[in-house]
C-alpha cells in the first residue's frame, strides 16, 4: 500500500512536470483543431494522457476519489489534518479558475483578460457589420494620412516599386557619405505611443539599393529582419520575373549534415586573395580569415540581397555581408533563419543580424496562420535587440503590414492596454500610406491576431478559462469568414 502512495505521487510529479514543459514550449500542435494543422483531434486520439490521466491505464481522479473513499470509511471525525487538507484542495480545484493561480503560480491578470475582452468585442462588432472583410472596406480602406508630403519620394520616383510612396515625416532616412547623393530609401518608421517595440516597413530592395538597405539595417542598430519573400525567384519582384520560382526542401538532420561538410571542403579548396576593394575593409584577423577561406556569392543567381549558404559572403558597396548561420526548418510551417555578420568598410566592429524568411507566403494567397506565429514567435527570442524590427515583402505594404499589425495588437492586448482596433490601423497609414491595399490581408491579420493571443494567454497561464473559451469561439468563427490557405 505504501508502495502504491509513493509511485502514484511519483508519476503525479512526473505529469505535472511534462505540462509544465510543454507549456513552456509553447507549441501550436496542441491546437491543430483550431489552427487547421496536419494532425487533427482524432489523430492526438482526443484529450492528452496528462489531461485525462490515461497515461498508466488507470485515471488519476479514480485513484484519489477511491482513496479519499477509504479514509470516510473510518468516519468524518477521524480524518487527519493531512486528509482535511486534501478535501480542501479538492474543493478549491472547483472554483472558478479566475480567483487562483495558474499551475505555473502566475495569477491571473485581469488588465488582461480586459483588454482581450475589449479585442473580441470590437471583432464581433466588425463581423456583425457584415464581415470583417465588408468593415474593412467600408470603414477603414479609404483612409489617408490627412496631411502627410511626399516631397523626397516625388524626386526619387525610380527608388519607388509602386507609386504608393513614403511620407516625409516617417520616411528612414539615410546617413551622408561621400558617394551618396540621396538620401532616400523606400522604407518608413513605424512607431506607437503605447507600444515600446519600433518597427521599419520597407520595400524589398531595387538592384541599384543593396548597399543603401544595408546601410538602413547597420545605421539604424537593427538586428532582426521579417522577410517575406522566395530568395530563388519571386514573381512578385519585377527584376526577377524571369527567373524561375524555386523552392526550399526540409531536410533531415543528416542530410544538412552532409551538405555542411561538403560546403566547408569546397569553400577551402577555393580559397584566394583579397581583392583590392576588399583589402580597404578595416578587418580583423578573423575576418580576414572569412574573406580568404569561404566562398564568394554570386547574388545574380539568387533574387536574396545576402549569401543564403552558410560560409558564403559577398561585398555588396562597402558592406561585407557574411552568412555565418543558416537554420533550415525541418517541418511545414517554420520559417528560416539566416545569422548575417555585417562589416563595413573602414570599421572593425561588425553587426550581426537575424534573417527570418518563409520564401512560400505568395502575395495574394493566406498562408496558413501557423506562419505568421511561427515568425513572430522568432522575434521575441532575443529579449535584448536594442533597433527596431524591420519587416519587408515586396512592396512593403502587404504581407509585411500583416505581421506588423499582428505584433502590435496582440502585444497590446497581452500587456493589459486600451485597445482601439481602428485608430492602430490609421496610425500605420499615417505613417506607411497604402498600407493593406487588399482586403484579405487585414481580415487575415484579425484572425492572426485572435489565434496568437489565444496562445499566448494559454501559455502563460494567465487568463481565466472563460477567456481563453471566449477566443477559441472566435477563433472558429473567424476562420468560417478567413479559410486558411495551407502552404508548407
Amino acid at each position: 500500500m505504501l508502495g502504491g502512495k509513493k509511485g502514484g505521487r511519483s508519476n503525479s510529479k512526473k505529469t505535472v512536470k511534462k505540462q509544465y514543459a510543454l507549456k513552456k514550449k509553447d507549441t501550436l500542435e496542441d491546437d491543430d483543431d483550431l489552427f487547421g494543422g496536419a494532425n487533427s483531434p482524432t489523430t492526438h486520439g482526443g484529450a492528452s494522457s496528462h489531461e485525462s490521466g490515461a497515461g498508466s491505464g488507470k485515471p488519476v481522479r479514480k485513484r484519489n476519489s477511491h482513496k479519499l473513499l477509504s479514509h470516510d470509511s473510518r468516519g468524518a471525525g477521524s480524518k487527519t489534518k493531512k486528509e482535511a487538507s486534501q478535501m480542501g484542495n479538492v474543493g478549491k480545484a472547483s472554483r472558478n479558475s479566475g480567483s487562483r493561480k495558474s499551475k505555473k503560480g502566475v495569477r491571473v491578470d485581469p488588465n488582461m483578460c480586459a483588454s482581450v475582452k475589449r479585442f473580441e468585442e470590437a471583432v464581433r462588432g466588425m463581423m456583425s457589420y457584415g464581415g470583417i472583410g465588408a468593415y474593412y472596406e467600408t470603414r477603414l480602406k479609404a483612409y489617408t494620412s490627412p496631411s502627410s508630403t511626399t516631397t523626397a519620394a516625388d524626386s526619387n520616383p525610380t527608388k519607388n516599386r509602386t507609386a504608393v510612396t513614403c511620407y516625409d515625416h516617417s520616411r528612414v532616412k539615410l546617413a551622408p557619405t561621400e558617394t551618396r547623393k540621396s538620401d532616400y530609401i523606400n522604407a518608413s518608421h513605424i512607431t506607437f505611443a503605447n507600444v515600446n517595440r519600433k518597427y521599419i516597413l520597407a520595400q524589398y530592395p531595387l538592384p541599384d539599393a543593396l548597399e543603401d538597405f544595408w546601410a538602413m539595417i547597420f545605421d539604424n542598430e537593427v538586428e532582426t529582419v521579417l522577410a517575406v519573400f522566395n530568395p530563388f525567384g519571386d514573381p512578385e519582384i519585377k527584376e526577377f520575373q524571369d527567373k524561375p520560382t524555386g523552392s526550399y526542401k526540409r531536410s533531415s538532420k543528416s542530410e544538412k549534415r552532409s551538405v555542411m561538410q561538403q560546403s566547408s571542403v569546397n569553400q577551402i579548396s577555393e580559397c584566394r586573395p583579397l581583392s583590392i576593394r576588399e583589402t580597404k575593409f578595416n578587418m580583423t584577423q578573423s575576418h580576414r580569415e572569412i574573406a580568404m577561406t569561404s566562398k564568394r556569392c554570386a547574388l545574380a543567381d539568387s533574387t536574396a540581397y545576402f549569401p543564403l549558404k552558410e560560409g558564403q559572403f559577398v561585398t555588396i558597396g562597402r558592406f561585407f555581408v557574411h552568412t555565418r548561420k543558416v537554420e533550415v526548418p525541418e517541418k511545414a510551417f517554420r520559417p528560416f533563419i539566416y545569422t548575417i555578420e555585417v562589416l563595413p568598410e573602414g570599421c572593425s566592429e561588425c553587426k550581426f543580424v537575424r534573417i527570418i524568411n518563409y520564401p512560400q507566403w505568395k502575395a495574394k494567397r493566406k498562408p496558413n496562420v501557423k506562419v505568421l506565429l511561427y515568425m513572430l514567435r522568432a522575434i521575441g527570442a532575443d529579449p535584448l535587440q536594442k533597433g527596431p524590427i524591420l519587416l519587408h515583402c515586396d512592396n512593403g505594404l502587404n504581407r509585411s503590414a500583416v505581421l506588423l499589425l499582428t505584433d502590435v495588437i496582440s502585444s497590446i492586448c497581452l500587456e493589459g492596454k486600451p485597445l482601439d482596433i481602428d485608430e492602430i490601423f490609421r496610425q500605420i497609414r499615417q505613417q506607411r500610406g497604402g498600407a493593406f491595399q487588399l482586403t484579405c490581408h487585414f481580415t487575415f491579420a484579425i484572425y492572426a491576431i485572435a489565434s496568437l493571443v489565444y496562445l499566448r494567454c494559454k501559455s502563460r497561464g494567465a487568463a481565466n478559462s472563460e477567456t481563453l473559451q471566449m477566443l477559441k469561439n472566435l477563433i472558429r468563427d473567424l476562420g468560417k469568414q478567413c479559410p486558411s490557405k495551407e502552404v508548407a
